[in-house]
């Protein structure tokens, strides 16, 4: 159960996931990290090899440095053998002493001196010769000092041991005959005792100083800064060593004891320097026992190899960064189109109709943008030409009521004026004929969108006094409008209409006499405000709101409507001549001074209305005649 149920939140996880990061986590896991395991294991599997190589050189070099050794060991035992063999030799260690014969003696030192020149020209690490007969003769040739004689050589020693063992070579780390001759170099002491051959009888000692510096060279041992070369003896006593300063002590440290003594040949590693590890290869002479140790320095001798690493490792991991870097370019380079895409279409369905710009390529990508580029052309053509041929019928049929006269105005104004005809009174129908001729004269007058407020209440001057006539004077009008006001321009039938509803709906079921006061002024800002006031019975609170909220819809409130006839408002309460007249205004000045110009309505039931004509902007035509505007 819990690992279905984690197989589905990563299926869930992997679905919810964004393209670019599923792109971008496909090529890491199918480029990126396989490259890093192929040069990982590269680098790894290198690093064993220069490992293997190194084990392998420093056990053949440890092999060398045996072989060599054993060649150079049994070198010196053939030249001692000499002594043995050689029957002028022998008969120098076998004869009577030098201080019973002085004669035989001279002619015993010149024999072995011959021999020793002989030995000494042909090996030059050999820095002295000595034969130590047990007769008491004893003749050397030194490249060296000799500070005394030695006489008493049967006491030493190595003399002894030569004695014990005269079939044994025997090699010394030191100079045995230090205190009788100095030698410039360090040195190391060969030993072997000879016998005679046919009886076994100790005949005396032959001895080699040998110069190491020379002996190194000859056993090709090398010396370094990351390894240390031991040779030493069973006892664990060094006749060699890289470190000068160890060559004739005995090895008493325990890891240098385990090390040297161990009796297991072969590599392994130990980190008792130090806390350093160190490598160590030993082998054991075949020839002599002896044991041929191979300390290495492993954080020295690796150095360049751990140099190597760190810069693979810095490649690796500038590789790794590298490859994630060009994975997300090209990721984002391939998302892109599609983003923008993306972007385009989610913007495109919510609220902008804008088409987007064009990805110029040839792939999928830039075909499926191309066309949805051109289908957002084409929607956004066709919703344009709707709005526009919307725009232009409301527009017309705004004009066309723009130049409507009110027909229940005509028909009573023509049964006022037949009631006059039928009671004589000429005069009145002149007047009246006059007024509604002035009236008619203004509403078919095309030239012009625009008029002056002087002309606009003009032909409210000839409406109210036909409405006069009607009512018995039973209201007046008053004209409070400063002549700057009087000069600006502004759309036909604004005013009047509104003054007809002042009479119509406040006026003329009010008892008593009614007052209507039309004013304006020229706002800081620039802009015209025209304010025409009654007294009479108002609007209810309720259809004040309702009113208020339709002319907050504006025109698309006004655009949107779809009744049979679309310029009436919806709401029935004020499905009137009021509320048509007052939408019909307050559209038309948005439609021509912007959304911040329309009416605003204020009334209180019994107190009167107020109804004023916000222009956001006008340009006043200010007349040089200083006119005193109407006062009626």
């Amino acid at each position: 159960m819990v690992i279905n149920r984690t197989i589905e939140k990563v299926k869930t996880f992997s679905r919810n996931l964004s393209l670019e990061y599923k792109l971008i986590l496909f090529n890491i896991f199918v480029i990126v990290i396989p490259v890093t395991l192929i040069f990982a294991f590269t680098i790894s599997s290198y690093i064993n090899y220069l490992n293997d190589q190194l084990i392998t050189s420093e056990f053949r070099s440890i092999s060398q440095i045996s072989s060599s050794l054993d060649n150079y060991l049994g070198e010196l035992y053939n030249i001692s053998l000499e002594y043995t063999l050689d029957k002028t030799l022998f008969n120098i260690s076998k004869g009577p002493s030098d201080f019973d014969n002085k004669n035989y003696a001279v002619q015993n030192y010149t024999l072995a001196r011959s021999n020793m020149q002989q030995i000494m020209i042909t090996h030059q690490e050999i820095l002295g010769i000595y034969l130590f007969c047990d007769n008491g003769n004893n003749y050397k040739i030194v490249r060296g000092n000799v500070l005394l004689p030695l006489n008493n050589y049967k006491e030493h020693l190595w003399y002894i041991a030569a004695k014990k063992r005269p079939n044994e070579g025997m090699l010394f780390a030191e100079n045995v005959l230090e205190g009788y001759v100095d030698y410039d170099a360090q040195t190391l002491t060969y030993i072997k005792g000879i016998n005679d051959y046919l009886s076994g009888e100790f005949l005396g000692v032959v001895m080699f100083s040998i110069e190491v510096d020379k002996f190194e060279s000859l056993v090709e041992l090398s010396s370094n800064n990351h390894n240390t070369t031991i040779i030493t003896d069973n006892s664990g006593r060094v006749f060699y060593c890289s470190d000068r300063d160890k060559i004739g002590k005995v090895i008493i440290n325990s890891f240098f004891a385990n090390a040297v003594l161990a009796r297991n040949e072969g590599y392994y590693i130990n980190n008792s320097i130090n806390g350093m590890p160190i490598a160590i290869f030993s082998t054991t002479s075949s020839y002599s026992g002896y044991k041929i140790v191979d300390l290495l320095h492993l954080n020295k001798l690796f150095a360049p190899i751990n140099k190597a690493k760190r810069i693979s490792t810095a490649i690796l991991i500038f590789s790794v960064i590298t490859l994630i870097l060009v994975t997300v370019m090209y990721s984002e380079q391939l998302l892109y189109p599609i983003r923008k895409l993306t972007n385009a279409v989610e913007e495109f369905g919510r609220t902008s109709l804008s088409v987007i710009p064009v990805y110029d390529t040839n792939n999928e990508i830039g075909i499926l943008t191309k066309s949805f580029s051109a289908m957002s052309q084409r929607i956004n053509t066709l919703i344009n030409r709707e709005y526009a041929a919307q725009i232009k019928r409301k527009e017309a049929e705004l004009s066309a009521l723009q130049s409507k006269i009110n027909p229940h105005f005509l028909y009573n104004t023509l049964e006022m004026i037949k009631s006059m005809s039928e009671e004589e009174n000429f005069s009145g129908i002149y007047d009246a004929t006059h007024y509604l001729s002035k009236i008619l004269q203004y509403s078919l007058h095309f030239e012009n969108e625009l008029v002056t407020v002087r002309e606009e209440i003009a032909s409210v001057r000839y409406y109210v006094k036909i409405q006069q006539m009607r009512f018995n004077n039973r209201f007046k009008v008053i004209f409070d409008l400063p002549p700057n006001v009087l000069d600006c321009k502004i759309i036909k039938f604004i005013i009047q209409p509104l003054v007809e509803n002042s009479i119509y709906h406040g006026l003329e079921t009010k008892l008593g006499s009614g007052v209507i006061i039309i004013s304006g002024a020229i706002k800081p800002d620039g802009g015209l405000s025209i304010t025409i006031t009654d007294n009479g019975v108002g609007i209810s609170e309720e259809d004040l709101k309702i009113i208020q909220n339709s002319l907050k819809s504006g025109i698309n409130g006004f655009i949107e409507q779809q009744d049979d006839d679309p310029l009436l408002l919806k709401n029935t309460r004020v499905h009137s001549n009021r509320g048509f007249a007052l939408m019909n205004i307050h559209t038309r000045l948005q439609l021509r001074y912007g959304t911040k110009s329309g009416l605003m309505i204020n009334s209180s039931p019994n107190r009167g209305t107020t109804v004023t004509v916000n222009i956001d902007s006008i340009n006043p035509n200010y007349s040089e005649e200083k006119e005193e505007g109407y006062h009626v």
